[in-house]
């Protein structure tokens, strides 16, 4: 097995149009348990229109009422992948931190089913899925900050981010070095920035035909953005996979890593098609190719001219992590492909400020949603929060 079948169906269900009302799941979870939420909408210095969920900070236990806390979504994701269980109770992170009287904050970034507005640029256009990780840092992750300071009054925030989030946050903190001193301390829970050593799927196809015919038929059909959040195609993957799951199970593992045994994966599995997964640009999975082929973190490569052109050299500039100064714990999954001990090695040797690694059992995604993995985690949270702030 390769994973030619998962590009295949990103690419076929690319242009069916969303009919799925998974936008709306962040609202209606965060209410089904009791909690007070508040939405929000901000827009980008380039134009983006994102939207952001709250559960606003109350006092628990006599707690008194604690720093913002940021939550940025990884790639596929959105912001349901932090209230949504497949236990249908309130165990996930998000619940977990307001009980603890945190003011919780979770951003949907560009691309996402709630995130999908322009001033200018039309979503069936080429040149509004233009952007990968690092205009999700530069743009939608530092105005996401300045809106959670402007509206709760506070100097800094914490963030927790996951996958891509923890990548955009150091494209953002390495870009622009001010915003260090709004961040007070970073929880990056899986960091994918150095691939040397990834054994997903993505590693697998760099560099062989698969790649270049992926690319190929992309720019053939004109698709520049994977819809995989329509009901059309959720049901037909739920047909295929009721069917054939061990075919599925494979497949799943070879992206992400196999489940913990502590879950049903079949149950797992479907909770994450239906819950969890989001839309997302080409470019995004593109640069992450690039980091994987090039064994560096570095801005996207257009090619010798359009490089010249635009960043006034051949090959694209590497990001600078020397400027990243806040305090960080790294979180890795065991059995995650994309968060390799040596990788994670490279990364705490570039950052200067990585306080602590944890190793956790799961894979790239469900130990969010193992029990007794998440008290753990969100102990090694708040501990490390309250310690560094």
């Amino acid at each position: 097995m390769d994973g030619s079948f998962t590009l295949v169906i990103l690419i076929i269900f690319s242009a069916i149009p969303d009919t799925s009302s998974n936008g709306i799941l962040t609202t209606k979870t965060i209410k089904k348990f009791g909690y007070p939420t508040e939405n929000h909408k901000l827009t980008t210095d380039d134009g983006y229109k994102l939207s952001l969920h709250r559960i606003p900070s109350k006092s628990n236990n006599g707690n008194e009422t604690r720093d913002p806390v940021l939550l940025i979504h990884g790639l596929l994701c959105s912001s349901s992948m932090w209230v949504v269980s497949p236990f249908k109770n309130k165990s996930a992170l998000a619940f977990n931190l307001a009980d603890d009287a945190y003011d919780v904050w979770m951003v949907n970034v560009r691309g996402t089913t709630l995130s999908r507005g322009h001033k200018k640029k039309n979503i069936s256009e080429t040149e509004y899925w233009d952007f990968s990780f690092h205009e999700i840092g530069l743009y939608d992750i530092s105005k996401t900050i300045d809106f959670v300071l402007h509206k709760t009054g506070s100097k800094n925030l914490n963030v927790i981010c996951h996958s891509q989030g923890c990548t955009s946050l150091l494209v953002l903190l390495s870009l622009r070095p001010e915003y260090n001193e709004k961040v007070s301390s970073a929880y990056l829970s899986t960091a994918p920035v150095f691939l040397h050593h990834t054994t997903g799927m993505l590693a697998r196809i760099v560099g062989t035909e698969l790649e270049e015919v992926v690319y190929s038929s992309l720019k053939n059909l004109g698709i520049h953005m994977f819809q995989v959040v329509n009901s059309f195609l959720t049901e037909s993957v739920r047909n295929l996979c009721t069917t054939a799951y061990d075919f599925c199970s494979v497949m799943f593992a070879a992206n992400l890593g196999p489940f913990m045994k502590s879950f049903n994966e079949k149950r797992m599995f479907f909770f994450l098609l239906d819950d969890v997964i989001d839309n997302s640009s080409v470019k995004q999975f593109t640069h992450y190719l690039q980091l994987i082929r090039n064994k560096r973190f570095r801005m996207f490569d257009y090619g010798y001219y359009k490089n010249k052109a635009i960043y006034r050299k051949s090959i694209p500039p590497e990001y600078n992590l020397n400027k990243v100064a806040i305090p960080i714990t790294i979180m890795r999954p065991i059995s995650d492909p994309f968060s390799t001990r040596e990788d994670l090695r490279l990364l705490i040797k570039k950052l200067s400020t990585v306080q602590d690694m944890i190793e956790l059992p799961g894979n790239h995604i469900d130990y969010f949603y193992d029990p007794k993995t998440l008290n753990r985690m969100k102990t090694h949270i708040i501990e490390s929060f309250d310690n560094l702030n």
